[in-house]
């Protein structure tokens, strides 16, 4: 049975008790009972009976090997003298009961609830403590066979020399008692282990609880050194320790727990619930709740050695640094279903503190844990943590990564998620000084910075890489919505910014003084002052096959925003994107821009730039559309202030060649372009429909190997211009069968694709006859799986509507069935029929 935190002491035992005592009575069938009552025969023959019950010194002392010694309720001491260095001495073989009334005939009749028996160490002077016994119980060279059960061990005073500065309520050396259901309260060690000190021993404690006890260094509850303890339902609550390890204190020792709780237990130093050094350490299924530690790890903390938790939780516990947990000097620790809820620290790691340790952490959630100083959720100092299914939710830092802070760290993070984390800078994460983290799978949602970062803040060589990670509705109040990033150089792989936003710099992205390569990157509905996608700062970000689409600003730069820098963009489509003033797609000033494979359409400005504007010089636009960007006053496609105007080459420019523009071939015919959607490959693209004028009219000498999707160029006789490489005539699918199937008042209808290149989706006719109307029989058009694919999809969909047709048609029902492909120019085109009547399936295959 669990113990309950806050309820009285003595209701632990009595359901333990009858079970307990069962099988002990099997267990000693062939000892001797000796019976005990506070008053009772301290020397000859006694026990045997109620009635002339022995002191529990004089029964200890007539006890052998499998006996049992029945104490009723009361207080007892070790001796009838003021001697500090008498303890109830536990025998092997030899089990010691309390919480009887003193007339039960047998165990399991006794009743500890309601007949408390105390060992108590006040065995000079009655309330001062200092003169009290060293140790209540000695278990030194006990062993499993030694039990103690049922009772209250209380005031023990051990501060004499060694060994009497340790071990209050119980010392064991080289002993390994069966401890049950016992309360150890109010004891105190001026050294090692106020309830408990255990020295090359393997003891057991189950349904124990350990409260307000103390010691003047380590270990309040229990110290463990140089052996294996074991501990079965347990309550730590409200010890304490000078300075480490209030509840526990583990030195070379390996420890396994299991139900057990710590409550409000504290240290002053370390490890307020729990301190682990060199050892081994398994926890399941236990609570870590409002302890606190002056220096580190207010629930835990692990200098060295291996901890396993499973299924634990830490709670409003609070420290210096990492209120729920700190591992240090290469602790090789592991969590699973861990979770981290309300912990503080008043400077860094509010949930965990990571110090020169790896630890590995499987579905683990850190939620509402706050830092003053650095890493609200958890803070990395030189380590590489492991992070798998991990959530970080509502956690907060004051100044520096609300969720998580790398110093010098490189932790590894795999679907991982953090929504709702702030702090000034870094509301997600903070890196700084070569930290260097790799995301794969994760995602930043609404979190939020004062300052710079809403997402990411990253400074000072942090070589950070992402891979299909995920911004959504971050905030910055200065720079960087989703990501800020300085002197650094990241590789963004199939990144997606949705919706971020600051007032100022850079809705998705800042970069300042970055060197930065990103792959396969949309940046849609971002917005800022001044580029709402991306601004850069003398910075030469290299960008092949992205994205910007719907971004604002509020100024200059709605997809894009350069200054003093020298972006490489190859494959780029830009969509919709707006600014107030000038360069609704892009603005460049004072750097050079290389545009190379890019579609520009639908952009807007204010004032000037509908599709780019610029004041820098060498920029240069090569195999690139730019069509129906619109700018208020001037310059819808391209506007240069000054001697800004790139040299264009190959391209398709609405209106033609800017004015002051240097331009090469030159087209200004209508490139028919489509609409913008998932034509393969991450990211969205425009395709180029039939007839268009940048099909085949790019320079193979300057275009790209494959297009945004990844499709080889060329594909014709030459390269198309733009990000998109048009396949040939459109083939909204090659389909290889289309089959019918009943099934029980239903039709099942299956058709196999060979590929899907210009395939936008799907509609099913049905019809009664040949020549009769068609009904389509799908709600919304089926989308195709694998759009712009080269390579086939199987699809399913169950015709239920058939079982609705008239009555008359009965047993010879007969149905028609059409497939229509519908590509991503608008076309269709109609495979069928294929006939479903009864008992019948037929197959149609291309060609037929």
């Amino acid at each position: 049975m669990k113990l309950q935190i806050f309820g009285k002491s003595t209701f632990i035992f009595f359901f333990s008790l009858i079970l307990c005592g069962i099988s002990v009575n099997q267990a000693h069938a062939d000892g001797m009972v000796i019976r005990v009552k506070p008053a009772g025969i301290e020397s000859g023959t006694c026990g045997e009976t109620w009635e002339n019950a022995c002191s529990l010194p004089r029964a200890i002392s007539l006890s052998s090997n499998g006996d049992q010694i029945w104490v009723a309720a009361g207080v007892y001491l070790p001796t009838s003298t003021a001697d500090r260095a008498s303890s109830f001495v536990m025998k092997k073989g030899v089990a010691i009961y309390g919480g009887f009334g003193g007339t039960e005939l047998e165990l399991n009749q006794r009743d500890p609830s309601v007949n408390i028996t105390v060992l108590s160490g006040d065995v000079g002077v009655p309330g001062n403590n200092t003169d009290n016994s060293y140790h209540v119980v000695s278990g030194s060279g006990a062993d499993g066979s030694s039990i103690l059960d049922g009772f209250t061990i209380e005031k023990g005073y051990a501060d004499g020399e060694n060994p009497y500065n340790r071990g209050g309520g119980l010392y064991a050396y080289k002993g390994s008692p069966v401890i049950r259901n016992v309360i150890f309260t109010n004891n105190y060690a001026a050294s090692l282990g106020g309830g408990v000190f255990a020295s090359s021993s393997n003891p057991s404690f189950i349904n124990v609880e350990f409260r307000n006890n103390s010691s003047g260094d380590r270990g309040g509850g229990v110290y463990n050194y140089v052996g294996s303890s074991t501990f079965t339902n347990v309550l730590f609550v409200e010890n304490s320790a000078v300075q480490r390890g209030g509840g526990v204190f583990n030195y070379s020792s390996g420890s396994n727990l299991t139900g057990v709780d710590f409550v409000r237990n504290a240290s002053q130093d370390l490890g307020g619930g729990m301190n682990n050094y060199l050892s081994t350490v398994s926890l399941s299924d236990c609570s870590f709740t409002e302890n606190s530690a002056v220096t580190s790890g207010g629930g835990m903390y692990n200098g060295g050695g291996t901890i396993e938790l499973e299924n634990v939780t830490f709670t409003g516990n609070t420290a210096k640094g990492g209120g729920g947990m700190l591992n240090s000097s290469h602790s090789n620790v592991t969590l699973e279903n861990v979770s981290f809820e309300r912990n503080s620290a008043s400077e860094r790691g509010g949930g965990m503190y990571n110090y020169s340790s790896d630890p590995s952490l499987a579905f683990v959630t850190f939620t509402n844990n706050s830092a003053r100083e650095h890493g609200g959720g958890m803070f990395n100092s030189g380590c590489q943590p492991t992070l798998n299914h991990v959530d970080f939710t509502g956690n907060k830092s004051e100044i520096y990564g609300g969720g998580m802070n790398n110093n010098g760290s490189n932790p590894i993070l795999t679907d991982v998620t953090f929504s709702n984390n702030t702090a000034n800078y870094g509301g997600g994460i903070y890196n700084w000084e070569y930290s260097s983290p790799s995301l794969l799978r994760v995602t930043f949602t609404d979190n939020s910075a004062v300052y710079r970062g809403g997402g990411m803040y990253n400074v000072d060589y942090c070589d950070f890489h992402l891979d299909q990670v995920t911004f959504t509705g971050n905030t910055a109040t200065d720079y960087g919505g989703g990501i800020f990033t300085s002197n650094s150089n990241p590789t963004l792989q199939a990144v997606r910014f949705i919706g971020n936003s600051t007032p100022n710099h850079g809705g998705g992205i800042y970069n300042s003084y970055t060197h930065a390569t990103l792959t396969d990157v949309t940046f849609e509905g971002n917005s800022a002052k001044n580029g709402g996608g991306m601004n850069n700062n003398n910075s030469d970000p290299k960008m092949t096959n992205i994205t910007f689409m719907g971004n604002t600003a509020s100024e200059r730069g709605g997809g894009l925003y350069n200054y003093s820098s020298d972006p490489v963009l190859k494959n780029a489509t830009f969509y919709n994107n707006s600014a107030l003033t000038y360069g609704g797609g892009i603005f460049n000033s004072a750097g050079s821009l290389l545009l190379d494979g890019a579609t520009l359409t639908a952009n807007t400005a204010g004032i000037y730039g509908g599709g780019m504007a610029t004041d820098a010089t060498n920029n240069r636009v090569n195999n690139s559309i730019f069509w129906r960007n619109t700018a208020v006053t001037s310059g819808s496609q391209i506007y240069s202030f000054h001697s800004g105007m790139p040299i264009i080459n190959d391209s398709v420019i609405e209106g033609g060649c800017p004015a002051g523009g240097v331009c090469t071939n030159i087209i200004s015919s209508n490139p028919l372009l489509g609409p913008p959607d998932n034509y393969g490959g991450p990211t969205w693209t425009i395709p180029l429909l039939v007839g268009s004028s940048a099909i085949d009219a790019g320079n193979d000498a300057t275009c790209s190997p494959f297009d945004q999707r990844g499709v080889p160029r060329p594909q014709g006789p030459h390269c198309d211009i733009g990000a998109f490489e048009a396949t040939g005539d459109p083939t909204s699918a090659d389909l290889l069968s289309f089959t019918a199937i009943g099934e029980e008042k239903a039709v099942k209808l299956v058709w196999e694709t060979t590929n899907e290149v210009n395939n936008l989706g799907f509609n099913l006719l049905r019809a009664t006859s040949v020549e009769g109307a068609r009904t389509r029989i799908n709600e919304q058009m089926i989308p195709s799986s694998q759009p712009g694919s080269l390579i086939g999809s199987e699809y399913k969909f169950l015709d239920e509507s058939a079982r609705l047709l008239p009555v008359e048609l009965g047993a010879n029902k007969t149905f028609y069935y059409w497939l229509e492909t519908v590509d991503i120019y608008g076309r269709s085109e109609l495979q069928g029929p294929i006939i479903y009547k009864m008992g019948l399936q037929q197959k149609i295959t291309k060609g037929k």
